[in-house]
């Protein structure tokens, strides 16, 4: 430093300032190539394991036999059952479609490899669905695929008669509806009549319909991996579009 206060750094200072600063660049674009690579690798794995689009179509107009069945203008109802995944989300069911006039339940299911099948995510699982009546109904189309960490298959089968009008929901608006009318006089009556309704109420049939997955190399007289209730009288269920596959 001078008499008038101004300070000249000795070369040594210097020669630390620049390398503090080479340091410090050099720190902050290994973090910026290790931020990129972390964001990689996540998009990466979420990219690979995304849904397969086959959860999300339909393709009953590939079912021998119904070629020519335009479903597009036929009516389709989306059930929600109250049952999607097994105890540790590693098998899922996806969008149960039922076309009443055709008879065809159509559904997806993803499943993770590495839990249920050893890392195998080819067609390696069977689907049966059956009611409680004691039918089996068959598997008639199915479509695999797999990405990630998961294996996935669009199954369909036929030979379905669901009775709608016997679900709890629909029975509610109908009964309701009903009481309605006939208190519209005094609504005050409304609650009390509805009750005696649902009373006197014949349901006409208490069937549910199960899906049951098994290993495709054993018995399916065996236990399966899991079943999900697909449908009972308390299912919601309510119209959708045909998403053709």
């Amino acid at each position: 430093m001078d008499y008038q206060g101004n300070y000249f750094p000795e070369d040594e200072d210097e020669r630390s300032s620049v390398t503090y600063k080479r340091v410090k660049g050099v720190f902050k674009w290994a973090m910026y190539g290790i931020s990129f690579v972390v964001y990689a690798l996540l998009f990466y794995l979420i990219f690979v394991n995304r849904d397969r689009p086959l959860l999300e179509k339909n393709y009953m107009h590939a079912v021998d036999g119904y070629t020519d069945v335009d479903f597009s203008a036929a009516e389709l109802l989306r059930i929600n059952p109250r049952e999607f995944m097994n105890e540790d989300g590693s098998l899922q069911v996806y969008n149960v479609d039922y076309a009443p006039e055709a008879g065809l339940l159509e559904l997806g299911v993803r499943f993770n490899a590495n839990k249920i099948t050893g890392g195998d995510k080819g067609d390696v699982l069977e689907y049966r669905l059956e009611d409680s009546d004691g039918n089996v109904y068959k598997a008639v189309h199915k479509v695999t695929d797999s990405g990630g960490r998961y294996g996935f298959a669009r199954v369909c089968f036929e030979g379905l008669k669901i009775d709608l009008s016997s679900n709890d929901l629909e029975i509610e608006k109908l009964l309701s509806a009903q009481a309605r009318e006939a208190t519209k006089e005094d609504p005050r009556d409304y609650r009390e009549y509805l009750e005696q309704l649902k009373s006197g109420y014949a349901r006409a049939s208490d069937r549910k319909y199960t899906l049951k997955v098994y290993f495709a190399s054993e018995d399916n007289e065996k236990q399966p991996i899991h079943e999900f209730i697909i449908y009972d009288n308390q299912a919601v269920f309510y119209k959708t579009d045909y998403n053709k596959g």
